[in-house]
């Protein structure tokens, strides 16, 4: 795995464990919409075209896909 990989995937880690922090404490609800989905879809979309792996990939575009679909049930994204 290289490099970018690695650093695509750490912070899609780093965004997940603020959005579940942020979803149990209550706290900061605008910060998952404006902030961590958008991040978590930019960096699945960024990372993806350098996986090679079935599996990560899948998780990928699944991640991909549900920050979009989230982001559009919260209105961010038409």
């Amino acid at each position: 795995m290289n490099e970018e990989v690695r650093y695509g995937l750490d912070q899609i880690r780093k965004h997940l464990i603020l959005t579940q922090d942020h979803l149990t404490s209550g706290s900061c609800p605008a910060c998952i919409k404006e902030k961590h989905l958008p991040a978590l879809q930019a960096y699945a979309e960024e990372t993806l075209p350098m996986v090679r792996d079935r599996e990560l990939r899948r998780f990928l575009i699944k991640l991909r896909d549900f920050a979009i679909a989230m982001r559009r049930k919260l209105g961010d994204l038409i």
